[in-house]
């Protein structure tokens, strides 16, 4: 990315917010820090989220991150977005007890810090599906391995299971007693993805997200 890009605040469609809550969640800002997120991005996280849990008795949320080999070209959207579709493909083809749909939702945000673009991710799925995000990953590492011509072993490493600081992977589950604590803490956790640190050089045109489509009924 180039380091001389205008302000994300120059962007047209690109709007701070340093708010604690964002459409009734809690997101990962700090006004005292001038910690903001981009409501651009946001917007699509919370409605996968709304989307998911209105349709499905137990959601399942993870995030990952993805890159290139240290000294190499980092990715770019139009690669994250193939990426994306190849492991909802793979995650379609089998087959899930009960015959539920794990109706996979993947959203990726590029960020450069001075060391190259990556990617931060999230995933959720119907948990009566997919109860377990290796799975995700998995398919992640494979399909992250054919975009850059990589073997297994050359791969390993380049998707972050962002689990260092505890256990990644939270499962939404209707009606249960958590079920508003569970909701308000995966909207902060996956809006991290929104934060504006990392995105200041993305460049003029470029969609500051990608991934699966926002369901009409909740796009607004």
């Amino acid at each position: 990315m180039n380091k001389h890009q205008n302000k994300l605040e120059n962007r047209r469609n690109c709007t701070l917010t340093t708010e604690p809550i964002h459409k009734g969640l809690a997101i990962n800002t700090n006004k005292e820090k001038e910690q903001s997120c981009i409501k651009e991005i946001l917007d699509p996280l919370h409605a996968h989220l709304a989307d998911m849990t209105g349709k499905h008795s137990k959601v399942l949320c993870t995030r990952f991150d993805i890159r290139t080999p240290q000294g190499t070209e980092g990715l770019t959207n139009k690669q994250v977005s193939r990426i994306f579709e190849n492991i909802t493909r793979a995650i379609n083809r089998e087959n899930y007890s009960g015959g539920h749909d794990p109706d996979l939702r993947l959203i990726g945000v590029a960020e450069d810090q001075g060391h190259g673009t990556h990617y931060h991710c999230v995933a959720m799925t119907n948990a009566n599906a997919i109860q377990n995000q290796y799975k995700i990953f998995s398919k992640a590492e494979k399909y992250l391995g054919k975009a850059l011509d990589l073997s297994p072993e050359e791969t390993k490493g380049l998707v972050h299971y962002c689990n260092t600081q505890g256990t990644n992977g939270n499962i939404i589950k209707r009606g249960s007693a958590d079920e508003e604590e569970k909701t308000h803490q995966v909207m902060h956790q996956i809006s991290y993805l929104a934060t504006k640190r990392g995105k200041e050089n993305t460049p003029k045109g470029q969609h500051l997200w990608v991934g699966t489509r926002v369901p009409k009924k909740q796009a607004k």
